[in-house]
């Protein structure tokens, strides 16, 4: 992925050959990978000065057929406030972070944005951080 302006570049390299796909995106924004411990990366531009719920655009990816997808969505993203919670990692500073309608996310209290856990209501998961180890 790379992103030129106002454009997104994605190239999708099989075996059989190479696609291209090229999607119009905003000035700010954040991709949506979909493994759960990328997603602290969305409140990386939470205004804390500003505080409340405040809209955030995201690409979401995905795939059909031999293209990526990366359909741009506004989310509504909302600081609940810091919170000391224990997961089987350990226990660990976090912000707490609600995300769109039915998500929650706690994510470290300082530059690395590791999520700690992970719920969303929609489906009833959750992903807590099980083993955490600094190198």
């Amino acid at each position: 992925f790379t992103v030129n302006g106002a454009q997104m570049t994605a190239h999708v390299s099989t075996p059989q050959d190479m696609t291209t796909h090229v999607i119009d995106v905003p000035e700010d924004f954040s991709l949506l990978f979909h493994p759960v411990p990328a997603d602290g990366w969305h409140f990386v531009t939470y205004d804390f000065d500003q505080g409340g719920v405040q809209t955030k655009s995201i690409c979401v990816l995905g795939a059909a057929g031999p293209s990526p997808l990366c359909k741009v969505k506004e989310y509504q993203i909302e600081y609940l406030g810091d919170e000391d919670i224990t997961v089987p990692a350990g226990t660990f500073a976090t912000k707490h972070f609600k995300f769109g309608d039915a998500t929650e996310i706690w994510v470290t209290d300082d530059d690395d944005w590791q999520v700690v856990r992970h719920e969303y209501a929609k489906f009833n998961t959750r992903y807590v951080l099980t083993s955490f180890e600094e190198r």
